[in-house]
């Protein structure tokens, strides 16, 4: 329903956070690939996560422009937004 996620890390008792405007970026990517790309540069040895804003559900850009999805920004136009990161500490059971 908010445009933020927060995640933990068990062992470590520590997390990260994001804040941003759910109305620009309704939808957040997940990538994982989790040891599972072994071409270069990572030759399977990442154990990565991301998580990003996203405007539109399309990964491809022909999808979005066919639904009319997508931010759109025009020659000399300008656009402002704010993405908030924070870490946590959970050892002190404070949540956002």
């Amino acid at each position: 329903a908010k445009g933020w996620y927060s995640i933990e890390n068990t062992s470590f008792q520590v997390g990260f956070g994001m804040e941003w405007d759910k109305d620009l970026f309704p939808y957040i990517w997940i990538w994982a690939p989790n040891c599972g790309q072994d071409g270069y540069p990572w030759y399977g040895r990442s154990y990565t996560l991301a998580l990003e804003p996203w405007s539109t559900i399309h990964a491809n850009l022909e999808r979005a422009i066919q639904h009319n999805e997508g931010i759109k920004i025009l020659p000399g136009q300008t656009m402002k937004t704010q993405l908030k990161a924070f870490a946590i500490d959970y050892t002190k059971k404070l949540k956002p």
